[in-house]
């Protein structure tokens, strides 16, 4: 087999049910396996997304053990070429897997690849490449230096600023959300460290599969990701929980990792510098909700236009605005409008994966897209999702 798909699952069914319809369509003509995991969501995701995707084999567990660990049981059910991890908080398109499989086949020195991650507003996320991570990069991240000077090789090295995001390139760490990692780079690796609850220990991995003759590389292809859904992280609970991770990393790593680099008293400040940025951020965004409650303007479907279960839906969801729709007739209509930039939101069909990233990546950060499955009757938005034609 060439690939295994894994997914690990915990109360975000509605954003794995999508995953898992774009993986379908982008898997066409792919010799391959999904397995998803879930983590004892407590829900009836696992009756849920079986009956939609009957072809995935999914493994229920009865408590929540971790990312890492759930990845590794799926794992040691696989015996594929290669294992793609990825977050359900994501969807593909269409050519996506295909042409990374296509790097890998051709580049038999990478053991791991990650690619570009976008989120679902169109704005790149800097985490899709990293550099082995230190006290000094991320204080120069979580003080906003690095936003001042995003292309400095010192300052914005967290996140390897200086090298072309738009261009392959070789970097020493690669985020969970997407690692499609070589068998054989596996084998001489080992798989994720189980210490590592959640937060952690893709860091841990990836600086595992650098040092196993192998080599990460960071692909320029497109993946979008819900950032956070399946940990909220604007969060004081995911801070501490990856601060946590963090003084794992160091005492695991303390005799090999430059001596100084991570300690103790560091990893404390850090800590407190994020959980006022998080505080700061939350009252900025409060603000400008408030700030800004005026007209939102939303294209839809012509054919949805007069469907009063996307009508009720945004009416419902923003009560306190006035909303106005617009109809659009095709992908090339749904472009021009967009280009217009007097809209707040727009609904896509969930048709073709590689138009909704295209249309997203255009937005530059300027309108909020939701995703419609017209036959399950779901509706997938950055901040919320919902059945809406029961």
């Amino acid at each position: 087999m060439k690939l295994s798909v894994v997914i690990v699952n915990y109360k975000v069914k509605y954003f794995t049910f999508q995953l898992l319809d774009s993986l379908f369509k982008a898997l066409k003509g792919v010799d391959s396996e999904v397995i998803v995991v879930d983590n004892n969501s407590e829900d009836d995701s696992v009756d849920y997304l079986k009956k939609n995707f009957p072809g995935v084999l999914y493994l229920p567990l009865s408590e929540n053990v971790g990312f890492g660990k759930a990845n590794n049981i799926a794992i040691s059910k696989t015996n594929s070429d290669y294992v793609l991890l990825i977050n359900p908080d994501t969807f593909v398109s269409e050519g996506l897997i295909n042409k990374v499989l296509e790097f890998m086949d051709e580049n038999p020195i990478c053991g791991c690849c990650g690619v570009r991650l976008v989120d679902s507003l169109g704005n790149y996320l800097p985490e899709s490449k990293r550099s082995f991570p230190s006290v000094k990069y991320s204080f120069f991240k979580l003080t906003g230096i690095s936003s001042f000077l995003p292309n400095s090789k010192l300052f914005s090295g967290y996140s390897l600023g200086n090298l072309d995001k738009d261009a392959v390139n070789q970097v020493e760490i690669l985020p969970g959300a997407f690692m499609m990692i070589r068998r054989k780079t596996l084998e001489k690796s080992g798989t994720f460290d189980e210490r590592f609850f959640m937060y952690g220990e893709d860091i841990d991995l990836s600086f595992r599969l650098n040092n196993s003759g192998y080599k990460n590389y960071y692909l320029p292809y497109t993946l979008i990701h819900y950032k956070g859904e399946s940990s909220r992280q604007n969060s004081k609970r995911y801070i501490n929980s990856f601060y946590d991770a963090m003084q794992v990393f160091v005492n695991k790593y303390n005799d090999k990792v430059c001596a100084g680099i991570f300690i103790g008293w560091s990893i404390n400040l850090l800590r407190q510098l994020s959980l006022l940025k998080v505080c700061f951020k939350k009252a900025v965004k409060k603000y400008l909700f408030f700030k800004n409650k005026n007209t939102l303007k939303i294209l839809i479907p012509s054919e949805y236009e007069n469907d009063k279960n996307i009508i009720d839906y945004f009416l419902l969801s923003y009560k306190n605005a006035k909303v106005e729709f617009a109809a659009y007739s095709n992908e090339y209509d749904l472009k021009c409008k967009l280009l217009n930039g007097s809209f707040t939101n727009a609904v896509c069909k969930a048709d073709s994966y590689s138009e909704i990233t295209e249309h997203i990546e255009s937005s530059s950060g300027n309108i909020s897209f939701s995703i419609y499955h017209r036959e399950s009757g779901l509706i997938v938005s950055s901040n919320k999702c919902a059945i809406i034609n029961n």
